[in-house]
């Protein structure tokens, strides 16, 4: 790669700078190209010896013009933003240059760039294999350039050759959510993971947000098997979206494919169910060219796994969610020695997630956080209600074991919990007694010092069980003083508004709310830098990828791995839908795919564009108003007073305003009968609607969303 880049340096060099030959001619023209005036001066200068100061400013003026003929001025680079602070598309502008030059001068200008985080396509840059000083403008813009990153501004993309790997992300990447990766080989492709993200407050109305498939959907006959690390939601929460158009064999731990065949089971898509395959560690899986080894790693769910990707073009080693936990609940800490294995046989690519590269030091072990419930369940005197993820089996059970050790009857609210509980339990991950977990309809029969409750809803979800509660919103149980909420989670990224209004919430019911920032009651399964650090050493790489995490966790991921000593030119931070090509002595962006978010809108699975989501936002920032006009079309008049309803407008709190708008639209009529116009074609035009809003944004301030119907009658 380094001979590669330095070819390439060299090959910009003498696009760049003209060869010394060409200056020599250059040269000369600037000689028969000298002023007249400059000639006489010369003649002057030989007649007359005393001159010799007009004689020595002369030549200083001459090597200068000679000097300007001769040099070639590289472009220059500027950059500027917008008001949302992103960067604009900046020109490559040139000052003069030669005439031979003025061709590839003005392809040069017509690069732009699209970016901040530039792609490593730059023709002009020279990129230096050194930690860049950060106190420089210039110096930060090579940084931003050494880090190989999508979106070139050269509009000819590299060929990949065609014994390369190419790997393309579908989604996980600046981002927390929907993990979708696509490895491919010749006509060969496997998928890792098929996950789904969680909706913001950016997202009115959606329900789930899908990574784009479409690349997958058409080459469906290249898909061999897809492969999951792990149970959660953002790696198999898409996964029955991708099976009803495409057949292939899934792979995954034991409790995943419990998950992955109720999901599939749900949609009735029972032939996928028939080729469901549970991995431990230490598992090969052959898939056409592929080679797959399952590796455990420790994580907030059981079952979890990295990947080994064994291929002609070298091996892969895709992380998934880990971290290192010597003192994990289930007894099996992470499999070092086979990483260290693989490192040493060499490895082609890393592909490792990034949640946690901001975070120094090391994550703590899952097994502190009984210490903490113990603690909680031996003061609390009410009843005790625990949220978590329901896919985080070792914290639930750890929650039951402290409600065994107190004496407490065990009751799991949320569909998800139920379900996931249900399946742990039958693998044997969770270790209950028989009579601890009671149904919803027997609480009634126990004290409330009897009573855990263990339930979904710790990001915020508006229809989860805490929600439910703490909006006053469960049919059967209600919040009162003396009731201990424990949140026995950390937001995610997007979620953290949510999590504040239903804390905020279960204050006001008088409950004793403890949440991981005022109290350990959440440890993370994320690996730390110092656990990165310890990955990147054994496993040393060719080429890294940052995965898993949102763009400034990419960047300090690259920055890690640049300071433990990968080559800057071997560090790709992706975006959703790049095509990077891979291969012992070739590694570049290569093309894209379809990387946007698929929005799905309520069970019916109606696709939401950005349309659809536009106008939701403007609903809600500015209302809505309906005018309906029954027009009589006989004698062209109105049948009925006009109707006008109103949502989210301040009609609603101010009637004076509404009234003095009705009378606006009365006059409006009058004045069109009176100038002999047909009320109907009236009502329709543009002009009326302009005085309308023009009237409400004079008086309101705001110009809402304004539909205008008219209904026809006795014509």
């Amino acid at each position: 790669m380094e001979n590669l880049m330095t070819q390439t340096t060299e090959k910009n060099k003498e696009r760049a700078i003209p060869k010394q030959k060409s200056n020599k001619k250059h040269s000369s023209q600037a000689k028969k190209e000298s002023p007249k005036t400059l000639n006489k001066q010369m003649s002057k200068k030989q007649a007359k010896s005393d001159s010799s100061d007009k004689t020595s400013s002369l030549g200083k003026a001459l090597r200068a013009a000679k000097t300007k003929l001769q040099s070639v001025i590289m472009p220059k680079r500027g950059i500027s933003r917008n008001r949302q602070g992103r960067m604009n598309s900046v020109r490559i502008t040139k000052q003069y240059l030669p005439s031979k030059e003025k061709l590839r001068a003005s392809k040069r200008a017509k690069l732009k760039l699209r970016r901040p985080n530039l792609s490593p396509q730059l023709e002009f840059l020279k990129i230096a294999d050194s930690e860049p000083n950060f106190n420089t403008y210039e110096n930060r813009f090579q940084r931003m350039m050494s880090v190989q990153t999508p979106r070139s501004i050269s509009k000819k993309l590299p060929k990949a050759p065609k014994d390369a790997l190419k790997v393309i992300p579908l989604g996980g990447l600046c981002e927390i959510g929907k993990n979708l990766t696509c490895y491919e080989y010749g006509d060969e492709i496997i998928v890792v993971d098929v996950g789904v993200k969680f909706p913001t407050e950016d997202h009115p109305g959606i329900d789930s947000v899908l990574p784009n498939m479409q690349y997958l959907y058409e080459h469906k006959d290249k898909v061999k098997a897809i492969f999951i690390t792990h149970g959660h939601e953002d790696h198999i929460g898409s996964i029955a979206w991708l099976m009803e158009k495409i057949q292939a064999p899934i792979y995954a731990g034991a409790l995943a494919i419990k998950l992955i065949e109720k999901k599939l089971r749900e949609r009735n898509l029972v032939t996928a169910c028939q080729d469901l395959h549970a991995c431990q560690s230490g598992d090969v899986v052959k898939a056409g060219k592929f080679s797959v080894e399952y590796i455990h790693v420790n994580h907030s769910i059981a079952d979890a796994f990295s990947l080994a990707i064994f291929t002609p073009a070298g091996t892969v080693i895709h992380s998934g969610d880990f971290k290192v936990d010597f003192t994990p609940i289930n007894g099996q800490a992470i499999d070092l020695q086979r990483f260290a294995e693989l490192g040493k046989a060499g490895v082609l690519l890393y592909m490792c997630e990034s949640t946690n590269a901001t975070k120094s030091g090391y994550t703590m072990s899952e097994k502190t956080i009984g210490a903490c419930f113990d603690d909680y369940f031996r003061e609390a005197k009410g009843r005790i209600f625990v949220a978590t993820f329901s896919s985080n089996v070792d914290r639930v059970a750890q929650v039951v074991a402290a409600a065994e050790n107190y004496k407490r009857k065990v009751c799991l609210l949320g569909r998800s919990m139920q379900s996931v509980f249900q399946a742990a339990y039958d693998l044997g991950y969770i270790k209950v007694k028989q009579d601890t977990v009671i149904d919803l309809r027997a609480i009634n029969k126990y004290k409330p010092e009897e009573l855990c409750f263990i339930m979904t809803g710790s990001q915020g979800e508006p229809l989860a069980a805490l929600s439910r509660v703490a909006y006053s919103e469960h049919p059967a149980i209600s919040l009162k003083e003396g009731d201990t909420v424990i949140l026995s989670s950390s937001p995610i990224p997007g979620n953290e508004r949510s999590v504040v209004r239903v804390i905020d919430e279960l204050y006001k019911h008088g409950a004793n709310v403890i949440y991981n920032q005022l109290n350990d009651v959440h440890v993370s399964g994320h690996a730390s830098r110092e656990e990165l650090k310890l990955m990147h050493t054994i496993i040393q790489p060719k080429y890294f990828v940052p995965g898993h995490g949102e763009y400034h966790m990419l960047y300090e991921h690259a920055k890690l791995a640049h300071e433990l000593g990968q080559n800057w030119a071997n560090i790709f931070i992706m975006h959703n839908g790049d095509v990077l090509a891979l291969k012992d002595d070739f590694a570049a962006i290569t093309g894209y795919v379809l990387g946007n978010d698929v929005l799905i809108d309520g069970s019916t699975r109606t696709l939401a564009n950005t349309k659809v989501i536009q106008e939701r936002h403007s609903l809600a920032d500015k209302g809505l108003i309906t005018l309906t006009f029954a027009v009589n079309m006989k004698n062209g008049e109105l049948a009925s007073d006009v109707q006008l309803k109103t949502l989210g407008f301040i009609f609603e709190t101010d009637k004076e305003i509404e009234s003095n708008f009705r009378k606006m639209i009365a006059r409006q009529i009058q004045q069109t009968k009176k100038a002999g116009k047909p009320l109907p074609t009236f009502l329709a035009s543009v002009s009326f609607r302009q005085k309308l809003l023009s009237y409400l944004r004079q008086k309101t301030g705001r110009e809402p969303e304004l539909m205008i119907s008219i209904v026809h009658v006795n014509g």
